[in-house]
């Protein structure tokens, strides 16, 4: 529908003819790529002109066009306002019928950018500076509390972020979606796993940023190898644009690897899947594990509250955030927490058709055509 154009975020409206158009927008690509590009080509199908915007969308396929944004993600005012003023001229030159917005910093841009272009949002949260309470928490459920109700719909992850959604919105406005992302994969669950390991290892997949708490996981890890010496401390992924930088230490026991097409296999070669973020909506690699049947040890959070929530308490087991409650929690793991088998019900429920439905049947139902004008290949 528009051109690219990484500099200015300008774009040149088209002709859509009677198909409606939703513009998602997210801080950088990754998120398009792995969290969006599933529920805009499920959109595209049912007779929807799909945009994707954000840092680098160039990079990412699965829309019918994109739009480069400049780098704003974690870089300060300026770029926050560069980003914004672009993100309004291309809302008014496309005319969307709906502006779709992930990502905290693509919601706190995106709302007051549509409100301001006159067309509607829908704001999915996937994660908040509620908890822990910090210098944050205040200034953030401030801003939120003043700009929630730009947009048209909320969506929540997890129980805790709806009921302040809630006050701050009403009931009617917020709803909550099945899984985070778009819903967990489950290419490979319940197989056998690929390799051997001779020792036990416990392991970390997901973003190496400071704000995940990982040198406070690698603590624990030094306090639970007292007692279990052969445990081993692996990590697995990358840094995502605009993270503080974190590099696993170079010491004997911590291994690293970058991220992997087939998490699954990383997963079920483990003894544990660790997590020690303290801030998260519902953070889909736990998710993926408590399916496949991987114990999990994990610090307390909204995200992984609402997974032992719907779960149980046998799935995953939750600590504070004390480096002793922790190691003590991994070392349990080790020494034989039986895996399950794979959770049905639960896959069922997370998983990707679950979640992709029920967006875009906030998207349909909300802002879209109804059925019969669907094209006659999804009708």
């Amino acid at each position: 529908m528009f051109g690219v154009d990484g500099s200015t975020g300008e774009a040149q409206a088209g002709a859509a003819g009677e198909r409606p158009v939703i513009l998602f927008v997210a801080a950088v690509s990754v998120t398009l790529e792995k969290f969006v590009v599933p529920i805009a080509e499920a959109l595209h199908d049912r007779g929807w002109t799909t945009i994707g915007a954000s840092e680098g969308a160039s990079l990412v396929a699965g829309f019918d066009s994109v739009l480069d944004l400049p780098a704003f993600r974690r870089r300060g005012l300026l770029p926050h306002l560069r980003a914004f003023r672009a993100l309004i001229r291309a809302i008014r030159a496309v005319r969307p019928d709906v502006v779709h917005l992930n990502t905290p910093a693509a919601v706190a841009l995106g709302r007051v950018a549509a409100a301001v272009a006159r067309v509607p949002s829908v704001s999915v949260i996937h994660g908040t500076f509620l908890e822990p309470r910090s210098s944050l928490t205040l200034a953030f459920g401030l801003v939120e509390s003043l700009t929630a109700r730009l947009s048209r719909v909320t969506v929540v992850l997890n129980e805790d972020d709806a009921r302040f959604y809630r006050r701050v919105t009403g009931r009617r406005r917020v709803l909550s979606a099945p899984a985070g992302g778009a819903g967990v994969g489950l290419s490979g669950l319940g197989r056998v796993p690929g390799r051997e390991r001779t020792g036990a290892v416990a392991l970390y997949l997901g973003r190496l940023a400071g704000d995940k708490n990982l040198d406070f996981l690698v603590r624990a890890w030094a306090t639970a190898r007292r007692s279990c010496p052969e445990l081993v401390l692996r990590f697995v992924g990358s840094a995502v644009a605009g993270d503080p930088g974190w590099d696993p230490p170079d010491a004997p026991g911590i291994e690293f690897a970058p991220w992997t097409d087939d998490p699954l296999s990383e997963m079920q070669d483990a003894a544990v899947v660790v997590s020690a973020s303290r801030r998260e909506g519902f953070p889909l690699t736990v998710a993926e594990a408590v399916v496949a049947g991987v114990p999990v040890v994990a610090v307390e959070n909204r995200g992984t509250r609402e997974i032992e929530r719907q779960a149980g308490a046998d799935a995953i087991t939750l600590v504070k955030c004390d480096p002793d409650q922790l190691a003590a929690a991994i070392n349990s793991a080790v020494a034989g927490l039986p895996r399950t088998q794979f959770r049905e019900a639960l896959a069922r429920r997370w998983g990707r058709e679950a979640t992709v439905a029920f967006h875009v049947s906030v998207v349909g139902d909300r802002f879209g055509p109804p059925p019969s004008s669907w094209p006659e290949s999804v009708n």
